[in-house]
């Protein structure tokens, strides 16, 4: 079985994690294991989403938008 993890940086639903919700559940429809890692911060709906359609949701403490190269070291010991 394939696995595939998608990764965006806010959770808040906007186009991104509208796509992200989309392609995720195409995925697991196709018999695909997909997991989907968001930022922490204003995770709220797009985890609910996900967690209904019964994907999995990893949330980063330190996955954001802007490039910092602190908060990317912290966010790779993360993952």
């Amino acid at each position: 079985m394939k696995r595939v993890l998608i990764l965006v940086t806010k959770g808040s639903l906007g186009g991104a994690q509208q796509i992200v919700c989309t392609l995720a559940s195409g995925l697991a429809k196709s018999d695909v294991a997909v997991e989907v890692g968001c930022g922490a911060e204003g995770s709220e709906p797009l985890r609910h989403e996900l967690t209904q359609a019964r994907i999995p949701v990893t949330l980063f403490e330190h996955l954001t938008r802007t490039f910092n190269p602190l908060k990317a070291a912290l966010f790779l010991r993360e993952f």
